[in-house]
């Protein structure tokens, strides 16, 4: 199961990146303001007071600084609870147009003392709210638009990474439900074969039977945790399960596990051998006396991990594929929520046209693999 990790900033790091932006496109139009007074100062031959320009603009930037900070929660919250749309824009509409008009009432007395305290201060702000009113119209604008913008990708980015979440505990939801399935499936098989021995009187197969069991069940436990684990611990509980059909079929049941010890480090799905070797049991003999032989055969090439399950008993009757049991279902099911298209399960003829071969096919790459862990 792959899941595609969302990095999402921190909430505190994301508005101080976002204040400084804000902060920093004021700033520019200060910048750009005072030169022009400056240009302006020259072509008329005036000289350029620069202590009172520098500390007008300065308290203008500050102003319109102060006020992103305001900006950015209301229009978060714009953002985070919608309003209809009729009123969603009027109220984006009303933060673009006020503060040219507001904002004056901080910085407007700054001017008036630098400039000219005999006029009314009411002059000041007159002359501050009218003077370049365009520039603060689209300043203010871009200010809302930057805003809204960034809270709408952030807001899109959580619902993204929300929505990945449940996507994932859904998936492992699934796959845990599909895996558990198989363990009462096969504890019936064991205990009706348990049943069986003891009503033929055979006391110490059913108690190496029953102990067998209880090792296979101790070690579905210890790995019920997981939805993947290393190949060698899939053999081994394959091997416990398969003591115990011994015990049950005797020598009518050969078993033979070909698997090189490069491969025992592979990942694979938990359980997903054990439901296809209890097919080859169940439906592989001929008859009650004819030895059914097993082997499980791992063999590997460029990009897949291929085991093999397979039998020399009865086949797919008139070679056509059999209606599939809670084994073969879930662990197509598992495959597809674990690997999605990259792993495959293929049921065949035997060569010789005797048997049934099972052919699962899954990623080399053990990455994959893991992400189905925990």
């Amino acid at each position: 199961m792959t899941i595609t990790a969302i990095s999402t900033v921190h909430p505190l790091r994301s508005w101080i990146r976002l204040q400084l932006a804000l902060s920093a496109t004021a700033l520019m139009v200060v910048m750009f303001r005072s030169a022009q007074i400056v240009h302006l100062s020259t072509e008329t031959g005036a000289v350029a007071m620069w202590r009172p320009i520098l500390t007008t603009q300065a308290a203008f930037w500050l102003g319109w600084s102060v006020w992103a900070g305001i900006l950015v929660p209301l229009v978060r919250r714009l953002v985070d609870r919608p309003l209809s749309r009729a009123a969603g824009v009027t109220a984006l509409v009303a933060l673009a147009m006020l503060p040219p008009f507001v904002l004056p009432v901080a910085y407007a007395p700054i001017h008036w003392v630098m400039f000219n305290r005999v006029r009314p201060i009411t002059q000041a702000y007159g002359h501050m709210a009218t003077h370049d009113l365009l520039t603060n119209i689209l300043l203010s604008a871009t200010l809302v638009g930057v805003v809204y913008g960034y809270s709408s990708l952030q807001r899109a980015r959580r619902l993204e990474v929300a929505a990945a979440q449940l996507s994932e505990q859904l998936t492992r939801s699934q796959l845990e439900t599909l895996r558990v399935q198989l363990n009462p499936h096969f504890l019936f098989n064991s205990l009706n074969s348990v049943a069986v021995l003891a009503r033929r009187g055979k006391v110490a197969d059913v108690e190496h039977m029953v102990t067998r069991l209880a090792e296979l069940l101790r070690h579905s436990l210890e790995a019920s945790s997981a939805q993947v684990v290393a190949l060698r611990v899939e053999l081994d509980a394959v091997r416990r399960y398969l003591e115990i059909e011994q015990i049950r079929f005797g020598d009518r049941l050969l078993v033979a596990i070909d698997a090189s010890a490069d491969l025992l480090d592979h990942f694979v799905p938990s359980f997903v051998l054990q439901p296809l070797v209890e097919n080859a049991v169940r439906h592989g003999p001929v008859d009650a006396r004819t030895p059914l032989q097993v082997s499980i055969r791992t063999i590997v090439t460029a990009d897949r991990l291929i085991i093999t399950v397979s039998d020399d008993g009865a086949g797919i009757p008139d070679g056509r594929a059999a209606p599939e049991g809670v084994g073969l279902a879930n662990t197509r099911a598992r495959l597809r929520g674990l690997y999605g298209d990259a792993a495959s399960l293929g049921l065949s003829l035997g060569a010789d046209g005797r048997g049934t071969v099972v052919a699962l096919a899954l990623p080399r790459s053990t990455s994959d693999a893991k992400a189905g862990q925990a």
